[in-house]
């Protein structure tokens, strides 16, 4: 299964067994158009070169909001 996925500005917190932790909500549907909300607490770059323009990236997508 393939999902395609657009990160919101949203952030929540989300229970954890050691406390809470932050996530952002990302929002996206599946090959065959199934809407789907995904909560990711973390997304690093395969490549670490890339990690500078990832977090740009995710910042600006918190300042479009």
């Amino acid at each position: 299964m393939q999902v395609t996925l657009t990160a919101t500005a949203k952030i929540v917190t989300l229970p954890t067994p050691d406390g809470s932790m932050p996530v952002r909500i990302w929002t996206g549907q599946t090959e065959s158009g199934i809407l789907v909300d995904a909560y990711i607490a973390s997304i690093e770059p395969q490549d670490v070169a890339n990690a500078r323009r990832l977090e740009d990236e995710l910042l600006e997508t918190t300042r479009e909001s």
